[in-house]
């Protein structure tokens, strides 16, 4: 099915949510003036040299749901208010219900899908260290493990001693921080950002 839909559908993005700078969650849709269906979510994000990437990752419930839920609310609202502000005196007790609808798309818009200041701050911390801020949860497997790789060999490279052994003997650095994240260890997360802040409280 999905192929017959892509021969003859054209596909844009909604439901942004997350965002970050440049970064954000945000779903696939094959549209035909509406979203009809979703076809994937991404994790939209920008390359060292400037390049838009997207890494496929499962798909956001939250993002298909205000995908849908913020285009209904801003064509109803246009749906309404066009008479009214065409023939006031005729269509104008539409025109009430049009600004509500208004006030609940720019809600669903600009409030709804937004990151908390702890989420916020995570996610920034891994951008600058793996030049990314996805959740690595939420990355394909491939991918999280090339950039453990990744940030393994750098760790080591600068510092000559494994990273879990620096988390235990209590070095506070970003990147172990997220070493410890792309290794999905919790516990581990929990100490490295412990070590992190007392070594920033020191400095």
């Amino acid at each position: 099915m999905s192929g017959l839909m892509t021969s003859w559908l054209e596909c844009e993005d909604y439901g942004t949510v997350d965002r970050l700078d440049s970064e954000a969650i945000v779903t696939e849709f094959f549209t035909m003036v509406f979203p009809i269906w979703p076809s994937r979510t991404v994790y939209v994000y920008k390359s060292n040299d400037g390049e838009e990437c997207r890494v496929q990752i499962p798909l956001d419930r939250r993002s298909v749901a205000l995908g849908y839920a913020r285009f209904s609310t801003w064509m109803t609202a246009v749906i309404f208010a066009a008479p009214a502000l065409f023939d006031y005196a005729r269509w104008g007790h539409l025109l009430p219900i049009a600004v509500g609808l208004v006030g609940i798309a720019v809600v669903l818009t600009f409030v709804l899908g937004r990151l908390d200041p702890a989420e916020a701050d995570r996610r920034a911390l891994l951008r600058r260290v793996a030049g990314i801020g996805a959740p690595p949860e939420i990355l394909p497997f491939p991918f999280r493990v090339d950039m453990c790789e990744q940030l393994a060999d750098r760790w080591y490279t600068e510092n000559r001693l494994g990273w879990r052994e620096a988390i235990d003997d209590g070095m506070g650095h970003e990147l172990l921080v997220a070493l410890a994240e792309y290794h999905c260890e919790p516990l581990l997360v929990t100490v490295a950002r412990k070590n992190l802040a007392a070594d920033l409280r020191w400095n």
